[in-house]
């Protein structure tokens, strides 16, 4: 978020803005050996996308919530292992949001 007045549409100033949304993406890896190591990518990933980026003098604040599912231990159905991982994302976001409140 920014404190920044900003034109937006050309008249309007903004001094707050937000968007929120969501991207979902899936990444498979059949080098792990053991399966808490997927922790160690996911992590990289959480680190890279949760940081301050500025766009044209706006400072954009992005947060970034991990679900793993590992095959074969949490299903072998890749639909299932899709829906457990979402699950998971969701139970991480809301322990973050604990966490900052």
């Amino acid at each position: 978020m920014t404190n920044k007045s900003v034109p937006f549409l050309g008249h309007i100033k903004l001094k707050t803005v937000g968007l929120f949304f969501t991207i979902a993406f899936a990444i498979s890896s059949l080098a792990l050996e053991v399966p808490e190591n997927a922790q160690v990518p996911a992590k990289r990933v959480v680190d890279q996308l949760s940081r301050l980026y500025i766009v044209e003098e706006l400072d954009l604040d992005i947060g970034a919530s991990i679900g793993l599912s590992i095959f074969p231990r949490d299903d072998t159905l890749a639909d299932e292992l899709i829906r457990k991982a979402d699950f998971a994302m969701y139970r991480a976001k809301e322990s973050l949001n604990e966490e900052n409140n």
